[in-house]
């Protein structure tokens, strides 16, 4: 009986378009309560880039993005700012008080700070294989600046080779 069928999953479809999306839906998704106090979705899945993605109409968002959106009435569309998670913070979760809005810059520098930005890993020059030594700069613009530099690299360029 194709035709019940089909008319059952309209019936899905339309109930899904009558959910609100407000505190309350965000605060009754069924979650997980790490020992950090980060609210882990049980009902979706992280992807490859860890955050959760949930699909409402046919449209994908980001369950920490949205979240930010519903509590701030930030518009989600808006390129111009980025959901940041805190220090030791899940990548899944959408706990409200854990998430804050930035810019590019923002997210990048707390990903440097927590050491989780892939250039932070590195310990070895890709160039010659020296080991970097972390240097903290004392004067000028860019004081209390941490650099990583290579001995070997700085050498060589002194001398013009």
């Amino acid at each position: 009986m194709p035709g019940i069928r089909e008319s059952l999953q309209r019936a899905r479809k339309r109930e899904i378009r009558k959910i609100i999306f407000d505190q309350n839906w965000i605060n009754s998704l069924s979650k997980i309560i790490n020992i950090n106090g980060c609210w882990i979705p049980t009902r979706w899945k992280s992807g490859s880039d860890r955050y959760v993605t949930i699909t409402i109409n046919n449209v994908e968002y980001q369950l920490h993005r949205l979240t930010l959106c519903i509590y701030h009435n930030l518009n989600y569309n808006d390129k111009s700012w980025q959901s940041r998670h805190n220090t030791n913070c899940n990548k899944a979760c959408f706990n409200l008080e854990h998430l804050q809005s930035g810019t590019c810059g923002d997210n990048i520098r707390d990903s440097v700070r927590d050491k989780t930005h892939y250039n932070t890993r590195k310990k070895v020059c890709s160039k010659c294989g020296s080991e970097y030594r972390i240097q903290v700069t004392k004067t000028g613009w860019n004081r209390g600046k941490i650099v990583r530099k290579c001995d070997t690299c700085q050498v060589l360029r002194n001398h013009g080779l």
